[in-house]
This record gives structure tokens, C-alpha cells and sequence, in this order.
């Protein structure tokens, strides 16, 4: 272990129970940006924000938006012939239902055998938390930041962070960087360390499908008229051929494969069984010719995300309902742009509904598109020599399956060179109830982000 790190080290075990009541103070406001009423919640945690970066020797602003609050701070001491990094990270967290699946309450922050359980604890208080604790400790061991220093921590990621993505062109100036560190990532398992290379971009569409006039008697009226679930479940059942591939015309159409040497690079070994027990299933779906990593982060999907329509309550009611609901995502790659994808979407689902339905497209959704960052940029030779270190094996670089709205956006405003970074694992149930991050991975998080920082300057 280099000195730097058993320093780290030892100052995180020193001061670990100080550390985790701060977190778990974080990690009780209620910041769900998708839910009006916890807007009182998300100004105390901007207020609680606010004080933690000033007491790190951080100037700092709020940037108020049409939605939810940014925070930007910054510290440029360490002058014009250092680099400056650009960290983005998110306080806003996703909604808690069903909360009857919770083992315990979501925003109130339980350890237990050795993992944190709370909404946001992963994503992405949790991974938030340990940077601006790793950045506090080295400005505390050397009385300086090495680097010059910008955060940018938004609100809305869990919403698209469409309003975010006007703020940086506006604060052109203020975002700008030689290098964008976005800690909100994964690795592929505990085990193997990886940097975030690639990250999918999103477009997403509400259905509705319009029928009779009413909800009608099933009795009087089925096997007369058709069913307006029925003919929605027909549609979207033809959006996969056989082999698990997407049937929209010119879906596949803009994708450049990777070259054989970057592909070489990226972390693919993955052990299908261990997968199929994690999220208990007995058998995987999408494209049956690439594997499941190539299949997560290296190739786009079709998703349907929610079904709904007629009568869903307590009891039963039968009828035929009036209206069908559907909500599809679509995960996407380099080089496909959201807006033309979501044409080829809307053209060919019109293609496929029955005469006598109307049809109704909503895609108010923020889109997102995706991006591949630089293989060899000196923000990853840093972040993977951080890993080696911490981990003592190999980095790896990795393709991620998640979207992360605003990446695209930062890059041109900033103008440097991006990658994103981490230490989720997918077991770490984000967006689901019982959502964790194990002790152990927030030190790894805070180790890896003090290496990183005092590495970049020497590079």
C-alpha cells in the first residue's frame, strides 16, 4: 500500500463514525425530484449542501432553475499550470414505492450487516458523499486542493435534468474544464475494477390507445369489439423479431461497432448464472448473438416499461376497457440520436395499430443521447491507476447500461474530456426498494477519488 493511500486509509477508519451520521443526515431529506410535495425537503438538503462545501474552502452558488435547485462550488487556488476537474454529481433520488416492500423505512437510514439501507444511499448520495469526503481529507492533509476544482451537484438527474442541460450552456463559462470526473457509475461486481467508458442514451414514449367511446359490459360486448389492451399487447409484442433484436425500421442503422483494439479494452466476462440468481430468473432475453455485457452496454434495446388499462383495483369489474396505456423506453449507442430514433419509433408503431384505434404519443420525457468517452484520456489513465491501487488488480474499462442525461451536454460545455466513475453494483438495488451500498464500497469510493485527485496533477 503507497503511503498516500495508507494515510487515506487510516484517516477514513479514524473518522468513520463521524462520516456515517453525516451521511445518514444526508441521506434523510427527502429529495424526490419527481414529487412536488418534497420541495420544502430539497431546499433543507441544497441548505445542508450549501454549508458542507463552504466549510471545504469552496466558494459557492445555487443555480436556480425552472425545476429544482443546482449547487456549483469551486476552488481555483492551485493556479494556471494545474488542471482543473469538473465533478458532477446529483442529490435528487427516485420515488420509494411500494414502501410495503421496504425491510426498512427508505429515508431512514439502517446499517445492517455491513451494507447502509436507504433511498439515495447508492444513488447517488452515497456515491456524492464519499467524494466530497475524499476531497475534504486531501484539502485537510495538504492545506490546499493539488487540482483546480469545480462541483456541479444538480437535482433533477432523476427527471431527465432537462433544465440542467440549459444551465451549462448558459453557464458556459463557469463549467468550463480540462476534465469531466461524473461519479454516478458502477462496476461490473465487488471484484473487478472498472472505469466507465461508454453510457447509453434514452428516449422513452407514453401510449395511449383509444377505442369505444366508454368501458363497455365484457358480457354484452366481448367477442364484438376489440379489446383495446389486447390490440396494444398485439402491437407491441411486434417490436422483437425471435432473436431478441428490435424490428423498428433503422433502429441498428447508425451504429458503428467499436474496433477490435477498444473492444480488447473492455471488461466483457460475465457470468450468466450468477446474473439469473441475482435477479431471479430462470432464462435471459434481448439479442441472442451478443453477450449479456455486450447485450447491457454495447447495444441498444426496446423496453416496455409499464402496461396498464381497465379495471386494476380490489375485486374485479369486467369490462372492456376504453383506453390502453403503455410507457417504452429505449436504451441507445453511439452513434444513435434520440429524436431520430423516437421518428423510426413513432413511424412504425402508426404502422402497426389496427384500423378503428386512435392513437396517442407523449414523449415530454427529457432524451438523452449517449456517449463514448476517450480510451486513453489522462482524467482515465488517472481514474484507472486510482482503481489499481485500491483494488490491487487491474483496472478494467467498462461499458455502462444506465443513462446519464446530462454527460453530452457537460462535455461541450466544458470542453473536457470525460469519464464517468463509481462502485455500485447492480445488486445495490437502486431505483428499488431496499436500495443499499455497503460500507466497505464507500471507503473503496473515498480511497479511490483521494488517489485520483492527488494522481491527475502529477500526469
Amino acid at each position: 500500500m503507497n503511503p498516500s493511500l495508507e494515510y487515506f486509509s487510516n484517516k477514513f477508519d479514524s473518522e468513520k463514525d463521524a462520516l456515517l451520521s453525516d451521511f445518514f443526515e444526508y441521506l434523510r431529506f427527502k429529495t424526490i425530484s419527481a414529487q412536488s410535495q418534497y420541495k420544502p425537503e430539497i431546499r433543507a438538503c441544497i441548505d445542508w449542501l450549501k454549508k458542507r462545501l463552504e466549510n471545504m474552502s469552496l466558494e459557492t452558488q445555487i443555480w436556480e432553475t425552472i425545476g429544482h435547485p443546482c449547487i456549483f462550488a469551486q476552488n481555483l487556488d492551485a493556479g494556471l499550470d494545474k488542471p482543473t476537474v469538473l465533478i458532477y454529481l446529483h442529490y435528487d433520488v427516485q420515488p420509494v414505492d411500494p414502501v410495503d416492500l421496504w425491510d426498512t423505512p427508505p429515508f431512514e437510514p439502517t446499517l445492517v450487516d455491513g451494507n447502509i439501507y436507504a433511498r439515495g444511499a447508492c444513488d447517488n448520495k452515497g456515491q456524492a458523499f464519499y467524494t466530497l469526503a475524499a476531497l475534504k481529507a486531501v484539502f485537510e492533509k495538504e492545506g490546499s486542493y493539488p487540482i483546480n476544482l469545480k462541483i456541479l451537484i444538480e437535482g433533477e438527474e432523476e427527471v431527465g435534468s432537462g433544465n440542467l442541460q440549459d444551465v451549462v450552456v448558459e453557464k458556459k463559462e463557469e463549467v468550463k474544464a480540462d476534465y469531466v470526473l461524473i461519479v454516478d457509475s458502477d462496476i461490473p461486481n465487488e471484484d473487478t475494477p472498472a472505469i466507465t467508458v461508454g453510457i447509453r442514451g434514452i428516449c422513452t414514449s407514453e401510449i395511449t390507445l383509444e377505442g369505444p367511446n366508454t368501458d363497455l359490459h365484457s358480457g354484452l360486448y366481448g367477442g364484438v369489439v376489440y379489446n383495446p389492451l389486447q390490440a396494444l399487447c398485439e402491437v407491441l409484442s411486434k417490436f422483437h423479431n425471435a432473436d431478441g433484436s428490435v424490428t423498428i425500421p433503422g433502429f441498428y442503422d447508425a451504429i458503428k461497432d467499436l474496433s477490435p483494439e477498444d473492444k480488447k479494452d473492455l471488461y466483457l466476462d460475465f457470468d450468466e448464472d450468477v446474473l439469473k440468481k441475482e435477479v431471479g430468473v430462470e432464462a435471459l432475453g434481448g439479442e441472442k448473438d451478443f453477450s449479456p455485457l455486450e447485450r447491457m452496454g454495447l447495444r441498444p434495446t426496446f423496453e416496455i416499461n409499464g402496461l396498464w388499462g381497465g379495471y386494476i383495483d380490489e375485486g374485479f369489474k369486467t369490462v372492456i376497457p376504453s383506453l390502453a396505456h403503455a410507457k417504452v423506453s429505449m436504451r441507445l449507442v453511439p452513434d444513435q440520436d434520440p429524436l431520430e430514433v423516437y421518428k423510426l419509433f413513432e413511424k412504425h408503431i402508426k404502422s402497426l395499430i389496427p384500423n378503428g384505434f386512435k392513437l396517442t404519443l407523449d414523449n415530454t420525457h427529457s432524451p438523452a443521447p449517449p456517449f463514448r468517452a476517450s480510451f486513453d484520456s489522462k482524467i482515465a489513465e488517472a481514474a484507472s491507476w486510482a482503481y489499481t491501487e485500491v483494488f490491487s488488480k487491474p483496472c478494467m474499462k467498462y461499458a455502462g447500461g444506465g443513462s446519464l442525461p446530462v454527460t453530452l451536454s457537460l462535455k461541450e460545455a466544458s470542453g473536457g474530456e470525460v469519464i464517468a466513475m463509481g462502485v455500485a453494483i447492480s445488486s445495490d438495488k437502486i431505483h428499488a426498494p431496499n436500495e443499499h451500498l455497503a460500507l466497505s464500497r464507500i471507503k473503496q469510493g473515498y480511497l479511490i477519488i483521494s488517489q485520483l485527485i492527488e494522481k491527475l496533477p502529477t500526469l
